[in-house]
């Protein structure tokens, strides 16, 4: 009997796309984080519009890097700020498309998105018996 083992990944980090849409287009932040939950919630503070963020599994920081360096150079014609790129909805697939090919370049896998919803993160973020009052008492005493 032959027992398959899988790869053992060393390194966690991901690539991933937080998407805003507004009205007929949307904008798209490209970038590589080791804990996406945890950046998702450092940029919800700054995003006006319901987002959604997808991720997927690289593996090391120097592949997720590489990748992420390929998809802006890609996509420099789009880009309006930073990493913030921009595309109307009937350009989906001008996004997906480039995206699949670069994940399958850098990992030899085919992308397959997980995907982090704006309202979910808020729902976790906070403890059930929340109250500002709580929250303060907690700092206060420690």
């Amino acid at each position: 009997m032959q027992i398959i083992t899988a790869p053992i990944i060393k390194e966690h980090w991901h690539i991933y796309a937080v998407v805003c849409e507004s009205g007929d287009e949307f904008a798209v932040k490209i970038g590589v984080s080791s804990n996406p939950r945890k950046r998702y919630a450092e940029l919800r503070v700054a995003i006006p519009y319901k987002s959604v963020m997808l991720h997927a599994l690289v593996g090391t920081k120097k592949k997720a890097y590489g990748l992420e360096g390929k998809l802006h150079f890609f996509f420099d014609g789009r880009n309006t700020r930073g990493e913030w790129f921009f595309f109307s909805l009937e350009d989906k697939e001008e996004f997906h498309i480039p995206m699949r090919a670069y994940f399958k370049e850098f990992t030899g896998r085919n992308l397959v998105w997980e995907k982090i919803m704006s309202e979910d993160l808020e729902r976790k973020l906070l403890p059930l018996n929340y109250t500002p009052s709580n929250w303060m008492r907690r700092c206060v005493k420690n």
